[in-house]
């Protein structure tokens, strides 16, 4: 596993056989994400990705779905306390459209709201890969969990 603070794009580029990666918390932000592209679109020894407690919002969200829409070996995505919004969740909803190989993504404490949760619902609906999906946070209303919970 690679989790030194402020580890390098260098480093990055020359450990192509890491399964996992934790940056959690290293003060990554949606423009920090962009270093990754290249490097985790064909990286597919790449199981786990940890990105927790970074602040990469919804642009970082989308900036990481693009990239990993590609990569053929990511299992589990940890995206906790990141900011991200109902756009972001938007995002990785696409995402869960393409990819195949993701088994657990973690959105515990983000800002996802109706139109991110039913957006990932119906992408739950096409992606038959995921086991876990978290989405611990502000409880959810009667309104904001209905995409999860349809009527009888």
């Amino acid at each position: 596993m690679i989790s030194p603070k402020k580890l390098g794009h260098s480093a990055l580029l020359t450990c192509q056989v890491a399964e996992e990666v934790n940056f959690a918390a290293n003060g990554i932000t949606a423009e920090g994400i962009k270093a990754f592209d290249g490097i985790l679109q064909s990286n597919i020894t790449l199981k786990v990705l940890n990105l927790s407690g970074n602040s990469i919002g919804d642009e970082g969200a989308k900036v990481l779905c693009d990239i990993l829409v590609d990569n053929s070996g990511i299992q589990k995505l940890q995206l906790n306390s990141t900011n991200i919004g109902d756009e972001g969740a938007k995002a990785i909803a696409e995402l869960l459209k393409k990819n195949s190989t993701l088994r657990t993504i973690d959105l515990n404490n983000n800002l996802i709201d109706y139109s991110g949760f039913s957006g990932l619902a119906k992408a739950l609906l096409e992606n038959k890969s995921l086991n876990s999906l978290y989405l611990k946070g502000p409880q959810p209303d009667e309104a904001t969990s209905g995409p999860f919970c349809p009527p009888d």
